[in-house]
């Protein structure tokens, strides 16, 4: 039987074969591995590190963790800042500040130095650690831990700093920190290729590497291309572990727009249980908005639209274009698009949708300068075309209401009375016909959302907001959670999702802050009314949705 490490070999050889190489030809548009499938693989999301303090604790976790943080108070009272000796980082630009532009490659790089110097440099005689280095080290006779991303994709991610733990008493630990450089836009909760490709590297590299003691000997091992490295028994030949520990430094810069605008707007010391003036959705102010601690990126267009992320799998979406394909009263509304005789009883319940449409459109002459239409005829028109399309589902349990449901984010009990916070109110909602519970809720405005985007954004996140604290999740919810949302301003429909974990919602609830508590919402679109292919699209992503909430 083999050793617990040659199944570890084996293990790692074919996730770098199939992965790691195979993975370069067949990657996904946003440069995610989607690793959910892999046996071998299992990626737990929501930890908040600023809890994995205890090594007892730490090693009881499943799977294990085998790093602790060190002591911060005890780094800086043996190593004080010394500001003197602070590098330098240049200010930058937009892009259009073509002086002062630094590019992202270069700005991830420069969030590198900084904690290099600090956490790496400062630390390292302290935590007893080494720069892993060749030809000292035979680390790298398995091969670089860098590489190219797929040619479609562009670019190369570094890995410019790799830390182990120095020998004790002549023994070598297998733990590895790496730090990797990379100017793709990640995801929370996902992983990106550079950053599986690293980890793969890594743990291969450590549990086949030799066991050299004489310097001369690795020279000549890396001269010849580790060439005889068989020779030379294993470093590691009975681990049953080799933690790598990760710090990925990669866009977007949230972060650092986060922290400014925190304290340009002076709330960096509040909550929003604890902020005294909380104004309604449509009126929220700029500091309330950033007490939601929700992270916004900016909205991406529907062809890069992955509805899997959001558990809107490829068996739902068949079963959707299957009933749209089996509705005679949907397909003649799609093969007469554009065709304003809303009068043919063929129809059925597109017939009113059209009618509206054709109401609508007269105000949205083109997209450059439209002269707009009243937000409830848009608000009629959007709730019509929705439930056109959930009608087509056999015995359909919930129903898309034009009723405006109010919102309320409430600060907690305090003594016998529940102290108000903010409330909010729909534009309409998906919900169950029996209990009236919210699916999705429905946000619309007569207007389109190019220049009002920041305006609309955080109504609909103050919407989200009170409706997770409102109605919150059941004890058995999955760590990273989803809230769904649809909009249409003016004659554009965005489909956005908040997600979010326990930290986040422990924050609302409790003012509890912590690395972890933030959301993050991200939105698609447009998808434009006038275009007959987005309209399709559409109604399979929203017959998906409501099969699926």
């Amino acid at each position: 039987m083999p050793s617990t490490s040659q199944r570890i070999r084996i293990v790692l050889t074919k996730l770098y074969k199939d992965i790691v190489l195979g993975g370069r030809g067949n990657l996904p548009a946003d440069h995610h591995v989607g690793i959910s499938g892999l046996e071998e693989v299992e990626h737990v999301v929501g930890f908040d590190f600023e809890k994995l303090d205890d090594v007892l604790s730490n090693l009881g976790l499943s799977p294990p963790v085998h790093f602790c943080p060190m002591n911060a108070s005890e780094l800086k009272a043996k190593f004080p800042l010394d500001y003197a000796q602070a590098r330098d980082f240049r200010d930058y630009g937009q892009e259009d500040d073509v002086e002062n532009w630094v590019a992202c490659a270069d700005r991830c790089h420069q969030i590198f130095t900084l904690i290099e110097d600090r956490a790496t440099r400062e630390a390292m005689a302290h935590q007893g650690l080494d720069i892993v280095e060749w030809p000292d080290s035979t680390l790298y006779l398995e091969g670089q831990l860098a590489g190219p991303y797929p040619s479609a994709a562009g670019g190369w991610f570094d890995v410019p700093c790799i830390l182990e733990p120095q020998p004790v008493d002549g023994k070598a630990f297998p733990h590895l920190a790496l730090h990797l450089v990379d100017e793709k836009e990640a995801r929370e909760n996902s992983i990106l290729f550079s950053e599986f490709a690293a980890l793969i590297m890594a743990m291969r590299g450590r549990v086949n590497q030799r066991k050299v003691d004489s310097e001369t000997e690795r020279e000549e091992l890396y001269n010849n291309n580790g060439k005889g490295k068989e020779e030379y028994p294993y470093l590691f030949p009975d681990e049953e572990y080799f933690p790598v520990l990760l710090l990925s430094y990669v866009r977007p810069q949230h972060a650092r727009i986060f922290a400014a605008s925190v304290n340009t707007h002076n709330v960096a010391n509040s909550t929003l249980r604890s902020w005294r003036d909380l104004k309604s959705g449509s009126g929220v102010t700029p500091e309330q908005y950033l007490l939601y601690r929700v992270i916004r990126p900016q909205i991406v267009t529907p062809s890069f639209f992955n509805p899997a992320q959001f558990g809107i799998t490829n068996a739902l979406l068949t079963q959707a274009q299957g009933l749209l394909s089996q509705s005679p009263a949907y397909m003649l509304y799609i093969s007469n698009f554009g065709n304003n005789d809303w009068t043919d009883p063929a129809l059925g319940p597109f017939g009113p949708v059209v009618r509206l449409e054709s109401e609508v459109s007269k105000g949205w002459r083109n997209d450059t300068s439209p002269q707009g239409t009243d937000e409830d005829t848009v608000n009629s028109t959007f709730i019509e075309f929705l439930n056109a399309l959930t009608s087509i589902i056999p015995a359909v349990q919930s129903w898309w209401r034009t009723y405006k449901k109010e919102l309320i984010f409430d600060r907690g009990k305090r003594g016998n009375k529940v102290s108000h916070g903010y409330s909010t109110r729909t534009d309409g909602q998906l919900e169950d016909m029996q209990t009236e519970e919210i699916k999705i809720p429905v946000e619309c405005k007569g207007f389109l959302r190019g220049p009002n985007n920041q305006r609309i954004a955080m109504q609909e996140v103050s919407e989200l907001v009170a409706w997770i604290k409102q109605c919150p999740d059941g004890p058995n919810s999955a760590v990273v959670r989803y809230r769904p949302l649809v909009s249409r301003d003016g004659n554009q429909i965005f489909i956005s999702f908040l997600e979010y974990g326990p930290a986040w919602v422990d924050y609302l609830r409790r003012s509890r802050k912590s690395n972890a508590a933030f959301a993050t919402l991200h939105s698609y679109g447009p998808y434009k009314t006038t275009l007959v292919g987005h309209t399709a699209k559409l109604a399979e992503l929203i017959v998906a949705m409501s099969l699926l909430y």
